[in-house]
């Protein structure tokens, strides 16, 4: 068989909870990723790597966690020792392009290394941009914006932000709209119809239309009240400003987010289209995913920079290839999303990708013997801008989420305390305090060894609140017998 073609598309921010296998309310209309599952395999227990963009990505392109590759910050790179998956393609002789609607990828060397073609929109996409521009007046109105004052303002009268948030949505509408144009995806089209045919090629595109900020206009479809037209706030206002967080409208914010969910699957219907009536297309493996989902209020918090709750950490994955025996198949084992990259390579002995079987996605659904994890950094650690967001909240802190089997578990790297849940419980979104210390102490052992160091001295203090003292047989049942 010829040697196959690989394409990763990553639909930015996408959580699977919106999507036809979550369980929310508010479903987004995506025919083209349905297509994709009804001719493919999908993972509808899917966990992103992290809660944000670039570990998350290096994560898919490595497949090592993030603790693996220290890859956990804008300022860090990979290892030279770490190669990427175009780095590995290019070296099988393959094409290899990115075409990136995501700035983080076009401009970090970690995630964009063995590209030979890198195509992107490259304004920033800034958490607190500012409301008019970037010369030093401007830049003194962004201080003022983003001063203790103006915070302190909004925390006692939320109102005090509208005209703001009216200021801020027309800029960061106008930023939306150039770094997310129809442009892009014509490129990524053209270059798969006029690529040289006699050559396999690797293709990563990233769709950002999912990530904040979102068109006011669907976020208003619901009705124009205060706590609508303050979710027309940024996100640095809504995690930095405890008065704009308690009011703000997540029904607002979702209506927004599902209208940009909408809008990558009409993205990748035009991509699936252009490979499938390009040469190659009976030997081109499409796996469909996302980086991280996002919070509209779960756990108390809003976006993605912090937390580990399902809303940011379960995401879709949709595997297309005829290599794959199962197709309109839905996989239910917990599966990380850095699998992807040992998807996309070769076997073990084998000299292209995926030669002859792919032993994973043909496998029998078996349950996981290994948990599956989500690192979450804290907010004030994924960007500068949100230094000033309550360190106290449990969301801005390094937290680790842990799946297996039917339980969650979620551990504060920090202070040792655990918490645990099973998908059977009405609490599986926010898992309940272990307050056992010993319980604790064999959770951080067991379910999270790669970050027991870091934990047990806190574990074995008393880290975990003045946990109130439980007899055998309640340690028992915190551990689900």
């Amino acid at each position: 068989m010829e040697t196959p073609n690989v394409v990763l598309v990553v639909l930015d921010c996408v959580r699977l909870k919106n999507l036809r296998w979550g369980d929310g309310p508010l479903k987004a209309r995506t025919p083209n990723l349905d297509r994709l599952a009804r001719e493919g395999i999908a993972f509808d227990h899917a966990i992103a790597p992290a809660n944000w963009t670039v570990p998350s990505h290096a994560s898919m392109l490595t497949g090592l966690y993030p603790h693996e590759h220290g890859v956990t910050s804008t300022r860090r790179g990979l290892s030279p020792s770490v190669p990427t998956l175009a780095q590995e393609l290019t070296r099988l002789g393959y094409d290899t392009a990115l075409f990136t609607e995501q700035s983080h990828l076009a401009r970090s060397s970690a995630l964009n290394a063995g590209y030979a073609t890198v195509r992107a929109t490259l304004p920033p996409l800034a958490s607190a941009p500012s409301p008019v521009g970037a010369n030093s007046a401007e830049s003194a109105s962004t201080r003022f914006a983003h001063s203790k004052v103006v915070r302190r303002l909004l925390d006692l009268v939320p109102v005090a932000g509208l005209p703001l948030a009216a200021l801020i949505q027309l800029h960061r509408s106008r930023l939306k709209r150039q770094f997310s144009p129809d442009s892009l995806i014509r490129q990524a089209v053209e270059w798969v119809r006029t690529r040289r045919p006699d050559r396999p090629y690797h293709l990563l595109a990233n769709f950002v239309d999912a990530h904040e900020p979102y068109a006011f206009g669907p976020m208003l479809d619901g009705g124009v009240g205060l706590r609508e037209l303050i979710a027309l706030l940024p996100a640095w206002y809504v995690l930095t400003v405890p008065g704009v967080r308690r009011i703000v409208s997540a029904a607002a914010l979702e209506r927004g987010y599902v209208a940009g969910i909408e809008a990558a699957d009409r993205k990748l219907g035009q991509l699936v289209d252009a490979i499938d009536d390009s040469p190659g297309s009976d030997r081109t493996l499409i796996v469909v995913t996302s980086d991280h989902g996002q919070q509209f209020g779960e756990w108390g918090n809003f976006y993605h920079a912090g937390g580990v709750t399902d809303a940011v950490a379960r995401v879709p994955l949709v595997v297309r290839s005829p290599r794959i025996d199962r197709s309109g198949v839905i996989d239910h084992r917990w599966t990380s999303v850095r699998q992807v990259h040992n998807w996309c390579l070769p076997n073990r002995g084998a000299t292209v990708p995926a030669e002859t079987e792919w032993p994973e996605l043909n496998a029998p659904q078996l349950e996981r013997a290994d948990p599956v994890w989500c690192e979450g950094s804290p907010a004030w650690e994924v960007s500068s801008g949100f230094a000033s967001a309550p360190r106290e909240e449990l969301w801005n802190r390094r937290l680790i989420a842990s799946y297996l089997g039917d339980q969650k578990w979620v551990l504060d790297v920090a202070t040792g305390r655990v918490w645990r849940s099973t998908e059977r419980s009405l609490s599986w979104n926010e898992p309940a305090l272990l307050c056992d210390v010993g319980a604790a102490r064999w959770a951080v052992q067991s379910i999270f060894p790669p970050f027991a160091e870091s934990s047990m001295d806190a574990v074995a203090g008393e880290a975990i609140d003045h946990p109130p003292a439980l007899n055998p047989g309640q340690t028992l049942t915190s551990w689900g017998y």
